[in-house]
Order: structure tokens, then C-alpha cells, then sequence
């Protein structure tokens, strides 16, 4: 089989054993504990290289939103994955990068936030991340295949649609009652809150 390197990647803890390493992403990992590495040293390697980097990628200080404690995290995730390209290389190579993500989920729903500020903070960080994309491009060669994906864009939303509501309308779903949804919402979010509050040193508690 192939060998790989995983990082950062979304509801991935605790980090599972493959062949090559991996280094659990948000959603689920509580903080940046042993759990959330394999092999186990990797937690030494990135606390020496990133030592400020933790599951929580925007910042805010005091009602306002550290902008140089963001950038310096991100500095150093992008260290590590430059670190582990060159000490640890493997066949196939996946890194998650929420940066950008996170900053335009809070930073463009906060009115106190000023658009310009925003533009410039945006384009900081993608200034960075794609530096570090030509680095991995002239790293990999020629002969490597890059794939870059994103989970969705980031604009303006002036039309919604209701999904349940327009299946049900198309009779290809059956009408949920409130209740329901209601209870449903709530496993869910009972079920995430619980998967946070394992600790990693000690164990982990499932998922509901």
C-alpha cells in the first residue's frame, strides 16, 4: 500500500495508526493533546516547531480579534508541514488548511468588524498559504499530482433554500415534526460537546 501524511484534517481524532503519520484537525480533538498524533512523538516534533499552534484557529482578545497571534500561528502550521514534506515524506500528502475559512466565517458575519479590515487580513493569509502551495509544488516535481479542493466559497447570501422543506414539497421525503428536528439537533450537539471533553492523555470518549 501507499504511505501517507495527514494534517490537520476535520473529525480525525483521535489520530488512528496508518502506515506514515497523521495529525488530527478540528472538530472533535479538544486541544493539541498526544491523542491527536501517530505516531505519539509527533507531538514533540510539532511543539517544537509550532509551539502556539492549538485547534482554535481565530483569536480574540479582549472583544477584539488578535490578528498577529493568527498570523503567527498560522506561520507555524506552515512550518510544520514544510518540516514533515522534508523529514517524513510519504506517497500521498493531505494537509487541511482553516484558516482562511475560519477568519471569513466570523471575521465577514461580525458588523464590528470594518470590510476593509477584512480585505486586508484575508489577503494576508492568502498571500502565505499560497507561497507555501509553491513551495510544495516545487518540493513534489513535475512528476506529483496537486489537488486543491475547498468545501465552499464565501460571498453574499441573499436566497436560501429549504432543503426538508423542498423534498417534502417533491414528495420525496416525509414531513418532520418539529419535535423531532428539535431532539435531533440537540443529539447532535450533545454528541459533539461530549467527543470535546475526552481527555487525551487518559482516553477518549466516543461519539453519540
Amino acid at each position: 500500500g501507499l504511505t501517507v501524511g495527514a494534517i490537520n484534517i476535520p473529525m480525525t481524532w483521535p489520530a488512528e495508526p496508518v502506515d506514515g503519520y497523521m495529525i488530527s484537525g478540528m472538530i472533535g480533538a479538544p486541544a493539541v493533546v498526544p491523542s491527536a498524533f501517530w505516531p505519539r512523538d509527533l507531538a514533540d516534533l510539532t511543539r517544537r516547531v509550532a509551539p502556539d499552534v492549538s485547534m482554535d484557529v481565530v483569536v480574540r482578545r479582549r472583544g477584539h480579534y488578535a490578528v498577529e497571534e493568527m498570523q503567527r500561528k498560522l506561520e507555524q502550521r506552515l512550518g510544520l508541514i514544510r518540516e514533515l514534506l522534508t523529514t517524513r515524506p510519504t506517497d500521498v500528502f493531505i494537509a487541511v488548511l482553516t484558516y482562511t475559512d475560519a477568519v471569513q466565517h466570523h471575521w465577514l458575519a461580525d458588523a464590528s468588524v470594518r470590510l476593509d479590515e477584512t480585505e486586508e487580513v484575508l489577503r494576508d493569509l492568502y498571500v502565505r498559504v499560497d507561497r507555501l502551495l509553491g513551495e510544495i509544488m516545487e518540493f513534489a516535481g513535475e512528476d506529483t499530482d496537486l489537488v486543491i479542493v475547498s468545501d465552499h466559497g464565501s460571498a453574499p447570501i441573499n436566497l436560501y433554500i429549504n432543503v426538508p422543506r423542498l423534498l417534502q414539497d417533491l414528495r420525496l421525503a416525509e414531513p418532520v415534526s418539529e419535535v423531532s428536528y428539535f431532539l435531533g439537533r440537540v443529539g447532535r450537539r450533545l454528541g459533539r460537546l461530549l467527543h470535546r471533553q475526552g481527555d487525551g492523555s487518559a482516553g477518549v470518549v466516543r461519539p453519540i
